[in-house]
């Protein structure tokens, strides 16, 4: 399923770019770069992240010693989005039935964030920092919340908000 970049015009909420102008999301990768073993972090559920329906959902894997990564041999997991044109995102739009687990966005192979959130369950909108245009954007998760009898972080729902062309 394509999802597209939501195009917000000036300092006002209410009005938006025709979609037509808002570059599209051509991808959605798994992303686990330092990770051992099979390649990708769940990958066959990555579609779910921005199939539309918030009630499925890509998780990572589950970790059964513990959820920091600061304490790990990798600093993190997530999922890269990969838009069709470089554009300056503004937000990121997640949702989320799990509580607890803490994120990162990151824009490009840029490892300094444009945002660190904590997932608060639902429907959240968060504000990143201003940058140039890229043409993919990270949900780095570095700490993962309790689930059962281990540890994992979940998104029903991610997209991003900006501007078009870097503009």
């Amino acid at each position: 399923a394509a999802a597209t970049l939501v195009v917000t015009a000036g300092d006002n909420p209410g009005t938006t770019t025709p979609p037509a102008e808002a570059p599209s999301l051509v991808e959605v990768q798994d992303w686990d770069p330092e990770g051992t073993g099979t390649p990708g972090e769940n990958h066959e559920l990555v579609a779910n992240a921005t199939d539309g329906d918030p009630s499925t959902a890509w998780t990572t894997e589950r970790y059964f010693d513990v959820g920091d990564f600061a304490r790990r041999d990798k600093s993190g997991v997530g999922l890269r989005l990969i838009l069709a044109q470089p554009a300056v995102a503004t937000a990121l739009v997640l949702e989320s039935a799990t509580i607890g687990s803490r994120f990162e966005v990151r824009a490009g192979d840029d490892p300094t964030p444009r945002a660190t959130a904590n997932v608060t369950g639902g429907r959240q909108v968060v504000q990143l920092a201003n940058g140039p245009a890229e043409s993919s954007y990270t949900l780095w998760f570095t700490l993962l919340a309790p689930d059962g009898d281990g540890f994992r972080a979940e998104v029903g729902e991610v997209q991003l908000r900006g501007a078009a062309n870097g503009g």
